[in-house]
Order: structure tokens, then C-alpha cells, then sequence
């Protein structure tokens, strides 16, 4: 269980309804949000970001069943394909890591305001291109410098910065194949975008949008900003409900 899902539940606000997880993973967020709440969750990710992980789709399965959840609460699908969830049947929408690998996030977008019902609320949780430091390496700047990249994932590899040294233990990866695994994957699979991009996309497609810093920092957009340097941020978005005006 991620440290985040007690807070990103907590935010949510909601005790029953639907949620919907886009990039549902390994499925931990689908088994938590059953185990601590009334919600009826569903969830889906994509083939392309399996990637070579061919036991994943079992281990969920597994989960899910572990949690009394229907195997089919969890779906499988092409980015390529459209979301095969009905117009405004969800309560809530979560994501937890995922935005950052979303190419088409205004087609993404523009799904979730298809789907949430109105008042409905989106909830992603994610780092964006102000951080320094990329997540998924643990090495300063690559994410910004895509021509040095190589350079920089090798360089502090050597000064001991990044997860190198967890990718040897565990993998038996020599440096360059550290470089060539993450010199590949920040290439492919990951697609930094500004804050200021995720806002304006939401007007687009006529959600409300507003971004918090995790808890206890105040939601107050400098610190807001500052905080996205550091660490991941949360972006709300909610579905108006034209039955209220």
C-alpha cells in the first residue's frame, strides 16, 4: 500500500457511488478503496505500459479475488482504444502516477469529463515538469534534458544519486544497462507536462480545475508551485452540475 491512498481517499470525500481508476496498476488503490469505503470501484491501465511485465495480469487477478472483488472490475485495454465506460456513470475519477505517462492527455481529458456524472469529481496525483528530480530513476534533471540524458544518468549513477545501485542489486544491471533501460523509458513511456498545460487543457474540455500541494502544506498555488519542485501535486477536477444554477 502507497503512503498517498488514505489522503487521496480522504480527498475524494466520497463513502459510496463509483470510482473509476485510470492506470489502475497493480490494482492496490482498487483493493484499498473497497476495503475503506462503499465505493464501487472499477479500473482499468494499458498494454502499451505493461511492457514486459507478463505475470501482471495475474497477480491483479489474484487481488482483486483476494478482496472479494469481480475479476472484471479490472479491465485491459490499447491506449489506442476508447474508454469502454458509459457517459456519465462515474462518481469519481482517480489516477496516482499515471499522468505523466498519459501522451494524449487532452483526449484523456475530454474522456473524463464524458464520464463523470455531473458534480463529479477527478483526482490525479502525479509529478509534473517542474520537478527536478524524476521519480522513476531517482536522477536529477533527466526528465528536462532529453540530449543529455545518457550523460546524466551515468554521471550521477557514479556518484551514487538515483536507484543504479538498487537496479544492480536487484537486477544484476550493470551501469550502461541502467542507462539504456531509463535513457528508453523516460523516451517512451513518460511525457512531463507544466502544471499550467494540465489547467489549461481542463478549462478546455469545461472542468474546473484547481491544484493542491499534498498534506499538511496549504492549498496556496506559490506554495502550490514551489512544492511541484519537490514532489508530486494534486490536481481536482470537477464536472459542473448545471442542475445547481
Amino acid at each position: 500500500m502507497k503512503p498517498y491512498y488514505a489522503e487521496v481517499l480522504s480527498r475524494l470525500g466520497l463513502q459510496s457511488g463509483s470510482l473509476l481508476e485510470i492506470g489502475a496498476g497493480e490494482g492496490e488503490f482498487l483493493v484499498y478503496a473497497s476495503r475503506n469505503s462503499e465505493l464501487e470501484v472499477r479500473g482499468y491501465d494499458v498494454h502499451e505500459h505493461a511492457g514486459r511485465d507478463e505475470e501482471r495480469n495475474s497477480r491483479v487477478k489474484s487481488k482483486l479475488q483476494d478482496a472479494g472483488l469481480d475479476e472484471d472490475a479490472y479491465v485491459w485495454i490499447s491506449n489506442r482504444d476508447p474508454l469502454p465506460f458509459e457517459d456519465e456513470s462515474i462518481d469519481a475519477v482517480v489516477s496516482l502516477q499515471t499522468l505523466e505517462h498519459v501522451e494524449d492527455v487532452d483526449q484523456l481529458f475530454s474522456e473524463v469529463y464524458r464520464l463523470l456524472a455531473p458534480g463529479g469529481l477527478a483526482l490525479h496525483y502525479f509529478p509534473s515538469a517542474e520537478v527536478l528530480v524524476d521519480p522513476h530513476s531517482a536522477v536529477p534533471f533527466v526528465h528536462k534534458f532529453p540530449r543529455m540524458r545518457r550523460r546524466l544518468l551515468s554521471f550521477f549513477s557514479c556518484l551514487g544519486i538515483g536507484k543504479f545501485r538498487k537496479y544492480a542489486r536487484a537486477h544484476g544491471y550493470s551501469r550502461n544497462e541502467f542507462v539504456d533501460e531509463f535513457d528508453g523509458y523516460l523516451s517512451t513511456m513518460c511525457h512531463y507536462r507544466g502544471l499550467s498545460e494540465y489547467l489549461a487543457l481542463s478549462k478546455k474540455h469545461g472542468l474546473e480545475a484547481w491544484l493542491s500541494p499534498p498534506r499538511p502544506f496549504p492549498r496556496f498555488l506559490p506554495v502550490t508551485r514551489l512544492l511541484a519542485r519537490l514532489t508530486s501535486i494534486y490536481l481536482y477536477q470537477r464536472k459542473p452540475d448545471d442542475s445547481l444554477s
